[in-house]
C-alpha cells in the first residue's frame, strides 16, 4: 500500500501550491476548533478560497456522516484536514465515505470496501503521534461511543503537510501523550506478530528520535517539533504495516470506557502490559532493541516517562467503570490487536485491567511502583 506525497520544509508553501492549484477549485478545510483563529489556517484557506468547517471532540459516526453529507457530489474538491488524530480520522472517514451512499456504520472493522474519496486529501497534523496523515485506518465511534476502526487504501491522503509551527500551540500534556502514542506506535510495529525487516527499519529511526526530542518538543521548540513530525510519520507508516498489539487493545476499550485521551489511554496501557510482554517474550523485542541501540527497550520507556513527569500519568476509575475496561476489551473490534501480540494475555489477564484501572493513580508519591506492568496470568 503506497503512502502520501510528503511535503516538509522551508519551502512547504511553494511545493503544496505546486501540487494543489489554488485556482482550479474552491477547497475544503475540516479543521480542529481550536486553530479557529489561528493566522496560519486564516491565511490557507484565503489562498485556497476554502470553506471552514470546524471540528470539536473524539470522531463520532454522526460527525462523520454530517461531514460526508457536504462533501457528496464535490468531484474534485480538495479536502484539507487541519488538527490533530481525530480530525485527520474523521476527515478522512467523511471525504471516503462521501464516494458512496452509506453511513460510516456501513465500512466499521472493514465489513465493506471504503469508495475513493471525490477529491484529493491533504492531512495537515497539528500534533505529532497517531500517525493518521500517512494510514490507512480511522478510528471512529459509534452511536454507543465504543471506538470502531475503518480500513482500506482510500484513507491514505494524497498529500501530507509536515509544518511543526502548527504544532506548537498544543497543550504540553498533548504534545507528551501524543509523542508516546507515537513511541507506542514504532514499539508495537517492530514487536507484534506482523513485523517485518521494514517495519523494523521506520521504527528504529522513530523510538530514537522520541527519545532524544519528545521532551524539547513538550517544552515548544521548533526543531524538535521538526523532529517529532518525522518519527511520528515513520511510526505510522509502521503501523500501516505492522498494526499494533496490546497496549492499544486496552488503550482503545479505556478510552471507550471512560473516555481517556487516546494518547493518554494508550501510554498508560503500555505501563502495565510492556514489562509482562517482554519477560514472556523477550525474543519479540531483540530485533528492534538491536537496531535502536539503546539497551532495553522497557527502560528507555520507563526513563522517558521519568523525564515526562510520571506525575502526569493520573487516572481513576470507578470499580464500575474498570470492570467495564476489561469487557471492552474482548469485543470484537479490538481483537485483531490483542491477537498480534506475541504474548498471549487470556481473558483471565485482561480481567485483570480491573485491578490496574483502580490502582494507576497519582494520590502518593510511589506512583511509579504501581505503574510499572503487573498484568499476570492468573
Amino acid at each position: 500500500m503506497s503512502g502520501p506525497q510528503i511535503i516538509a520544509g522551508n519551502d512547504w508553501r511553494e511545493q503544496l501550491v505546486a501540487q494543489v492549484n489554488p485556482a482550479d477549485s474552491p477547497a475544503i478545510f475540516f479543521v480542529d476548533s481550536a486553530l479557529a483563529d489561528a493566522p496560519l489556517v486564516a491565511e490557507l484557506a484565503d489562498q485556497f478560497n476554502a470553506q471552514i468547517v470546524l471540528h470539536q471532540g473524539e470522531p463520532s459516526e454522526a460527525q462523520v456522516d454530517g461531514l460526508a453529507e457536504r462533501l457528496r457530489g464535490k468531484a474534485g474538491v480538495p479536502l484539507f484536514l487541519v488538527g490533530g488524530g481525530a480530525v485527520l480520522d474523521a476527515g478522512k472517514a467523511a471525504a471516503c465515505i462521501a464516494g458512496g451512499d452509506a453511513g460510516a456504520a456501513h465500512y466499521q472493522l472493514a465489513a465493506n470496501h471504503l469508495p475513493k474519496p471525490p477529491g484529493p486529501i491533504i492531512a495537515m497534523p497539528t500534533t505529532s503521534g497517531t500517525g493518521s496523515e500517512v494510514t490507512a485506518i480511522s478510528v471512529v465511534s459509534d452511536n454507543a461511543g465504543s471506538k470502531k476502526w475503518l480500513y482500506g487504501a482510500p484513507l491514505v491522503p494524497s498529500l501530507a503537510v509536515l509544518v511543526p509551527e502548527l504544532t506548537l500551540s498544543a497543550p504540553p500534556l498533548v504534545k507528551l501523550f501524543c509523542g508516546l502514542d507515537a513511541f507506542v506506535h514504532a514499539l508495537e510495529a517492530a514487536s507484534g506478530k506482523n513485523n517485518s525487516d521494514q517495519v523494523v527499519a521506520l521504527s528504529a529511526q522513530a523510538i530514537p528520535a522520541i527519545l532524544d526530542t519528545l521532551a524539547d518538543a513538550v517544552a515548544g521548540d521548533v526543531e524538535a517539533a521538526a523532529q517529532m513530525q518525522i518519527a511520528s510519520m515513520q511510526a505510522g507508516r509502521a503501523i500501516d504495516m505492522g498494526g499494533t498489539t496490546i497496549g492499544h487493545c486496552l488503550g482503545h476499550a479505556l478510552g471507550s470506557v471512560c473516555k481517556v485521551p487516546h494518547g493518554k489511554a494508550v501510554a498508560l496501557a503500555t505501563e502495565v502490559t510492556l514489562e509482562t510482554s517482554m519477560r514472556a517474550t523477550p525474543q519479540a523485542f531483540a530485533q528492534i532493541e538491536q537496531a535502536v541501540d539503546r539497551g532495553s527497550i522497557l527502560d528507555a520507556w520507563q526513563g522517558l516517562v521519568e523525564r515526562l513527569g510520571a506525575t502526569n500519568f493520573e487516572f481513576t476509575a470507578s470499580t464500575d467503570q474498570a470492570a467495564k475496561v476489561a469487557q471492552a476489551a474482548l469485543l470484537p473490534e479490538n481483537q485483531p490487536m490483542r491477537n498480534s501480540t506475541q504474548h498471549w494475555f487470556d481473558d483471565a489477564a485482561i480481567a485483570q485491567a480491573r485491578r490496574w484501572s483502580m490502582r494507576v493513580r497519582c494520590a502518593t508519591e510511589s506512583v511509579r511502583p504501581l505503574l510499572r506492568g503487573r498484568i499476570q496470568r492468573s
